[in-house]
């Protein structure tokens, strides 16, 4: 559990984590998730594929930014306060087989019900193509 200190909103926002065998496509995404695209659910949860898409990046880049570079000395304690030690050895199996590997983080703060919704909860899936871990919740 993560506990903030100092001001505190009452806004959640929830980091994610993909690694994947080529690019994040939607149709595979969307399977990931179970989801058919004869589900009322498909236009909710195309919603949220673009607006993961949207803010997702290199985990490589990430890491290397302001926002992560000044909490983290290294990837391995990037990845595993951020997430856990389980993903960061993921990680390094994902790098070492060449997959595409990327982060984010989603806010309640303005993006829409959806986006409000999923923050205050947590999922993670795989399948052959995905790793998506969207664990990382903080109210």
């Amino acid at each position: 559990m993560k506990i903030r200190t100092g001001f505190v909103t009452n806004s959640s926002s929830t980091s994610f984590i993909i690694m994947s065998k080529g690019d994040v496509l939607e149709d595979d995404f969307l399977d990931l998730l179970g989801v058919q695209k004869e589900s009322d659910f498909y236009p909710i949860m195309s919603e949220l594929y673009e607006q993961i898409t949207y803010r997702m990046e290199d985990v490589e880049v990430a890491f290397k930014s302001e926002y992560y570079r000044e909490s983290y000395s290294s990837m391995e304690k990037f990845l595993t306060e951020e997430f856990s030690q389980e993903v960061y050895q993921k990680y390094l199996i994902s790098k070492s087989e060449g997959r595409k590997i990327y982060v984010g983080r989603l806010s309640s703060d303005g993006e829409g019900a959806l986006t409000c919704f999923v923050c205050c909860d947590h999922l993670i899936e795989e399948n052959e193509k995905i790793y998506f871990n969207y664990a990382n919740c903080y109210w």
